[in-house]
């Protein structure tokens, strides 16, 4: 992002994310602060769907996909 740009909020970033991603099943996302989002697929397929996709540019901002170490 820019400087001076707003960040956005998790229902805009749902939005934004429903015009990319075609689910099949419900998705949703949670903040975990500074720009952080965990998101939890109720489909495994859509998951994997996701993870082909790769970066998605949200203008501002970019969405990259990291997995979560266990």
């Amino acid at each position: 992002m820019n400087k001076g740009d707003k960040p956005y909020t998790s229902s805009e970033i749902h939005q934004r994310l429903r015009k990319h991603w075609n689910m099949s099943a419900p998705w949703s996302l949670l903040s975990l602060g500074r720009g952080y989002y965990e998101f939890y697929f109720a489909s495994e397929v859509d998951m994997r769907s996701v993870w082909a996709k790769g970066t998605i540019i949200l203008k501002p901002g970019v969405l990259c996909m990291q997995e979560k170490n266990k």
